[in-house]
């Protein structure tokens, strides 16, 4: 889902209230971003994936190729 659709709202009537909201991108900076807005609209349950999909890599699991 693309950050500027959260950040207008035009997304938040799509996401689930009901489950957790998981959110990542390649470095962790537009994902916090979202995660700001999708707190500020009332979504308790959010968190996202800090230092983003390249640092997740690197801990997780470095086997995987970054870009």
């Amino acid at each position: 889902m693309p950050k500027g659709e959260i950040l207008s709202g035009a997304a938040l009537a799509g996401l689930p209230q009901d489950r957790q909201i998981v959110l990542y991108c390649k470095t962790g900076v537009r994902s916090a971003e979202a995660l700001a807005a999708i707190k500020a609209a009332g979504f308790k349950d959010a968190v996202h994936v800090q230092g983003g999909v390249t640092s997740w890599v690197k801990q997780i699991d470095p086997a995987l190729p970054s870009y």
